[in-house]
């Protein structure tokens, strides 16, 4: 069993009835949901709790979650109180709160980031990517969430904003490293859930850029930079169009966003979750998302390293189980698919 401890204010709770942990790479801010006994050293819990107080979640003295308390909630009946919490890594707050207008003449994204970050105290780093990219004329937008301008811009330089788990934001690209655990149909695999999908999947994907004397009735030779990529698994005329969320004159970076946009799409296409015993894999470690795992599985027809892009741990009546939700790398990296030569295909 794993030892999972909620520090809140310097004071390490335990005694869980019930544990929801949740980690992914498109929620930027992991969360969790604990059901606690109802006292702790004498005092009542829903007293010695309060909403908004600082907290560190921890499994095995590791930490996954530093953040807020957001929510607590009471209940009993005639056999049992119950006190409930729930609450998010700090940078929750950049997908709840607004940005404050600003404006940058010339700055990269790092940079941007940290100057939003800043206020919220939330430091700001980058793994395994250059970020030495230089975006122009760049604004906050009215009515903009902070994380929204953050992520528009990781968008245009192919790279994943997400939370480190200690109280920083970080930027990646998907996990490069080699899974060392198989998830196999009639041995570790205890539920799947999935479906493969080309709806969302284009032909064509041109990025454009307005000139400066182009007023949206000009023709299509007015427009300013543009990009293009292609997606060979799809044959039949689907052309698709991405106003460019940035100004500038290099039209690689529009064919950078272009190849973006049309690697996401083409990896998002799968989508599974499996469900699995325990919350560590094979080698003992913790599963994280942003790893590779190795799928052998003849009822959904995969049998490929795909990339986990989510972790659900729960602990219940049932026992502790996670819920490790896959897809393909190209979902969160930035590789033309011109590269790719087997599509929806055993390899």
């Amino acid at each position: 069993m794993n030892d999972v401890t909620l520090t809140v204010d310097g004071v390490a709770y335990g005694g869980w009835v019930e544990i929801v942990i949740n980690r992914a790479l498109d929620s930027i801010a992991g969360s969790f949901e604990v059901a606690l006994t109802e006292r702790f050293a004498g005092l009542q819990a829903q007293d010695a709790i309060a909403t908004g107080s600082r907290c560190c979640l921890a499994i095995d003295g590791e930490t996954v979650i530093t953040g807020w308390v957001d929510e607590a909630g009471v209940a009993y009946d005639g056999r049992s109180h119950r006190l409930s919490l729930r609450g998010r890594d700090v940078t929750g707050d950049l997908v709840d709160c607004a940005a404050m207008p600003a404006f940058w003449p010339s700055a990269t994204l790092l940079a941007i980031a940290g100057d939003i970050c800043q206020p919220f105290g939330i430091k700001v780093a980058a793994e395994g990517v250059e970020l030495g990219a230089t975006f122009i004329k760049q604004a906050v937008r009215p009515g903009e969430r902070a994380f929204e301008v953050i992520d528009r811009l990781a968008a245009m330089v192919g790279v994943v904003p997400l939370s480190d788990g200690l109280g920083g934001l970080l930027f990646t690209r998907a996990g490069a490293a080699r899974p060392n655990t198989v998830i196999r149909l009639g041995e570790n695999a205890l539920r799947l859930s999935g479906r493969r999908s080309d709806r969302e999947r284009f032909q064509s994907y041109l990025v454009i850029g307005q000139g400066a004397a182009n007023n949206g009735t000009a023709p299509a030779a007015a427009y300013g930079p543009k990009g293009m990529a292609e997606d060979p698994g799809i044959t039949r005329y689907r052309p698709f169009i991405v106003a460019a969320e940035i100004a500038g004159s290099d039209p690689a970076l529009y064919t950078q966003r272009a190849q973006w946009e049309a690697s996401v799409r083409y990896g998002r296409a799968w989508r599974f979750s499996y469900r699995v015993q325990g919350w560590r894999d094979s080698a003992g470690q913790l599963w994280r998302p942003n790893a590779m795992v190795a799928i052998d599985d003849d009822w959904a027809g995969v049998h490929e390293n795909l990339l986990i892009t989510a972790v659900r741990f729960t602990l219940s009546k049932e026992g502790a189980h996670t819920e490790l939700d896959v897809t393909r790398r190209e979902a969160f990296d930035l590789a033309p698919l011109s590269d790719v030569q087997v599509f929806d295909k055993k390899p």
